[in-house]
């Protein structure tokens, strides 16, 4: 069971300003060839059946998904995996740790 209320999730997704990617998930999404918008897209589309796990870190437990998406250009779609928590920066965001191809 996810530990965060994916209505939530989405909602601040609204927003890409709300989506903050880790250096590592950054340089991932670039060799992927996705945009924030992308990234965006994807948070928006994911759904309770697409849960994976969740990870009991501290001090913000992070919940993971694995998602097919198709990529704008592409015939066949990417199996991704994503893994983020909601944290704060003065404001809620969501902070995305994960983003690659399933491995």
């Amino acid at each position: 069971m996810p530990h965060y209320d994916l209505n939530t999730v989405k909602a601040l997704a609204i927003s890409t300003l709300n989506i903050v990617m880790s250096r590592s998930s950054r340089r991932d999404r670039t060799n992927l060839g996705y945009e924030m918008i992308d990234v965006q897209a994807c948070i928006l589309g994911l759904s309770e059946d697409q849960f994976h796990k969740t990870y009991d870190y501290e001090p913000h437990p992070a919940d993971s998904y694995k998602i097919s998406y198709l990529l704008n250009g592409q015939e066949h779609p990417d199996d991704l995996y994503i893994k983020f928590y909601i944290g704060s920066n003065q404001q809620l965001i969501l902070q995305v740790l994960s983003f690659h191809s399933d491995r």
